[in-house]
């Protein structure tokens, strides 16, 4: 048994070594699959989150149809599931509002990231500057508006992270910038969090005086999103400076 496993890491290894000895071509066809796969996600959440809202729109219109025919009992079973989408019937619906599509709304987005102090963060969305502090800058935005724009970097900090980013609908856009940097002792959850936005690698186990950029949505997929980590005390920016006037 032993020896099995020692010659299947042996593969392992060896295909792993392989993969960066692939023809060029083969890597460009390889990133360029990557890049649909990443449009498919990103679309996809994007509709569930307009199907909900279309559903809660529905919902809500049938709410009044049967408040007005006297239809007391039906009316109360369609608000307790309009609850359970965290929506209060009780209360006038709001205009349906969807965020754009998702390639039209990344080329909206400019951020830049520095781990050295006093460190950079910045997050820009249709030409607005959002805050920005110390830490982990996260911003969200649903239903056409922005519902998130906080900083996170003690662990205190980050047990509301976890809250918040739970709390999003699917589909919800996040572009996440670190500052500076995070305590290092963060619960497994919030490690998470980055892979339900689209991340892989997360911004809490970077060297010291990393740059950390995400931008993805929520319920994406592990490494669906656009994700920029650079080396310590380098700068980075999304879109790179190579490809900022093709916005």
């Amino acid at each position: 048994m032993r020896i099995f496993l020692l010659i299947l890491l042996i593969l392992l290894a060896g295909a792993v070594c392989r993969a960066s000895d692939l023809p060029d071509d083969v890597k460009t066809s390889i990133s360029l699959s990557d890049d649909k796969q990443h449009e498919i996600a990103a679309k996809a959440a994007a509709d569930v989150a307009k199907e909900r809202a279309a559903l809660i729109q529905n919902l809500t219109k049938i709410v009044e149809r049967e408040d007005k025919a006297k239809h007391d009992a039906a009316a109360a079973e369609v608000k307790k599931y309009l609850q359970t989408l965290g929506v209060d019937a009780s209360k006038p619906a709001p205009t349906a509002k969807v965020n754009p599509p998702w390639a039209d709304f990344i080329k909206t987005v400019g951020a830049s990231s520095q781990g050295t102090k006093p460190g950079v963060g910045v997050i820009q969305i249709a030409g607005k500057g959002m805050k920005t502090a110390k830490g982990l800058n996260v911003v969200a935005m649903a239903d056409g508006g922005i519902v998130l724009e906080k900083s996170y970097c003690t662990q205190t900090d980050f047990l509301n992270f976890i809250g918040d980013i739970d709390q999003l609908p699917a589909g919800a856009y996040v572009v996440m910038v670190l500052k500076e940097g995070v305590d290092k002792e963060i619960s497994s959850k919030a490690r998470k969090c980055f892979k339900d936005c689209g991340g892989r690698r997360g911004a809490l186990e970077l060297e010291a005086e990393c740059g950390y950029i995400l931008i993805g949505a929520k319920g994406m997929g592990a490494g669906a999103g656009h994700e920029q980590v650079s080396k310590p005390k380098e700068m980075i920016s999304f879109p790179p400076p190579s490809e900022a006037g093709k916005k």
